[in-house]
């Protein structure tokens, strides 16, 4: 997929109102005598793909073509101020503080020091609240310059009051960058190894889960704090295959918000994330009954922003095709990709690519349980070419046994050696070539080599002996059937079944 310029991606993520309102904020505001930028501002907004070749070609009469690289920038800032403005308008807790601590700043210049000390009040119970604590110790020391003005008395006593909620401030977010330290290390470890397959990367997690602030949750020093560790314990108990653990945080996360509306008005992103890891958890433990009902909800979030509305097509799509691989409906099945295909070229470059991953790989995985073998190759290449696969090599080490699945149902037998061998050295190359991955190998050679579908049938049979044994080992029930059910595959094949 083609790299966009960040001009293009941010003209392109503007809302119809955004649009509208910077061609007005422009004309209103800005350099009446040239508005050339919105010329280019339209150009860019009707292709459909950056190409600066055909944007200088078809417009090469108008003047400020020959000024491109300067008109971008100064376009670049021109909508940027246009929607800091827009903002401005609407209920959003960073802009407001800005806004209260620039008006801070003018009454202090026009020595207005009560009045501007009222607006830095409004702006640090603003911060308080949603617990922005650098912004609060920012606030804090705007009010210690302004001591000189207080009392003797009154002023030793603020000095102190400032003191000890600026150290406090330090400490929560010291507490919370550790946090988010442990956070990156599972979420690293989970991107590599969605499925833990060796005992070494189960250390990793170890390791995390037994850190004090982790071992002590009361040692959180916010509901942001709280959250996370939440999300860390979780996805390390799922992780190390401690899946009721896991689901019993998951259900009490899902309560807390659920519990309390205003939570999911104030904190929508983190509910959608924890709705998503509920259901994701649902559906790894097959309680399948809930998941219809958890992903009308997780559609009919509201969803205020662009980004918000991204970031729910990617969960919903990645979860409702995960259950249709658990409970096939062609139908349904079919309407889902085809939303997804037009949602991935609806939003592009902004796609979260680990989720894209997913959401591809399970698209082909519906589509081979279905029986779409045709289709479903043509997804496993989108993933190939598409998509940076290199962030996800558990997917990619299993989108590779899904193209061999394929390419065997479809009778490919020719090329299919060819196959084996080039997955072979990949798996292995990227240390992905553990006991399943070596006796699918193994069957599909023998599958080749059998002259007909009935002396095929004893190589499913002794297949599925070997996945029972791996299932018997720690974390071999996830490696089996964690991604695409091979049992399910093998016992379909050897009763003569299609899929």
């Amino acid at each position: 997929m083609k790299k966009q310029p960040d001009l293009f991606i941010l003209i392109k993520s503007m809302t119809q109102a955004e649009k509208a309102y910077f061609k007005k904020f422009s004309r209103r505001y800005g350099n009446t005598a040239n508005l050339d930028y919105l010329s280019l501002f339209d150009a860019i907004d009707s292709q459909a793909d950056y190409d600066e070749k055909k944007l200088k070609k078809r417009y090469q009469t108008e003047k400020w073509i020959h000024r491109l690289p300067v008109l971008k920038r100064y376009l670049t800032g021109a909508v940027l101020r246009a929607l800091r403005n827009f903002r401005e308008s609407h209920d959003d807790v960073d802009v407001n503080i800005a806004e209260l601590l620039a008006n801070a700043r003018i009454c202090f210049e026009k020595r207005l020091f009560a009045l501007g000390n009222k607006f830095l009040e409004q702006a640090r119970q603003l911060a308080i609240g949603e617990e922005m604590f650098s912004q609060v110790i920012e606030i804090d020391l705007m009010f210690a310059n302004q001591l000189k003005t207080l009392p003797s008395s009154e002023r030793a006593r603020r000095r102190e009051t400032l003191y000890e909620e600026i150290r406090e401030m330090l400490r929560k977010q010291e507490n919370f960058a550790e946090l988010w330290r442990l956070g990156w290390i599972t979420l690293d470890q989970q991107a590599a190894d969605g499925v833990l397959r060796q005992q070494r990367e189960a250390f990793v997690l170890e390791e995390v889960l037994s850190h004090p602030l982790l071992a002590a949750p009361q040692e959180a020093s916010s509901f942001k704090a709280q959250i996370y560790i939440y999300n860390i314990k979780l996805i390390c108990y799922h992780l190390l295959g401690n899946d009721e653990a896991s689901f019993a945080l998951q259900r009490e996360l899902l309560a807390i918000y659920e519990s309390t509306p205003t939570l999911i008005t104030r904190q929508t992103k983190d509910y959608l994330v924890a709705l998503h890891n509920y259901l994701s958890n649902c559906l790894s433990f097959n309680i399948l009954e809930e998941a219809p009902s958890l992903l009308n909800k997780l559609q009919h979030i509201p969803a205020k922003s662009e980004s918000l509305r991204i970031a729910q097509f990617e969960s919903y799509h990645l979860l409702a095709l995960m259950y249709q691989c658990k409970k096939p409906d062609k139908d349904t099945g079919l309407r889902l990709i085809h939303d997804l295909d037009l949602g991935i070229f609806k939003y592009k470059d902004k796609l979260q690519q680990r989720r894209l991953c997913g959401s591809v790989f399970y698209a082909a995985n519906f589509l081979c349980c279905i029986g779409c073998y045709d289709q479903a190759l043509a997804w496993i290449s989108r993933y190939e070419l598409e998509i940076d696969s290199g962030i996800t090599p558990d997917l990619t080490a299993f989108m590779k046994l899904l193209y061999l699945i394929s390419q065997y149902e479809l009778g490919h037998y020719t090329h299919l050696e060819y196959m084996l061998r080039n997955a072979y050295y990949h798996l292995r190359s990227n240390e992905r070539l553990y006991e399943l991955e070596k006796s699918f190998l193994q069957l599909l050679r023998k599958l080749i080599a059998a002259p007909d579908e009935k002396s095929r049938l004893p190589h499913f049979a002794a297949f599925e002996a070997a996945l029972a044994s791996i299932i018997a080992q720690p974390l071999g029930q996830k490696a089996v059937n964690g991604y695409f059910d091979f049992s399910r595959w093998a016992a379909a094949k050897r009763l003569g079944k299609h899929s």
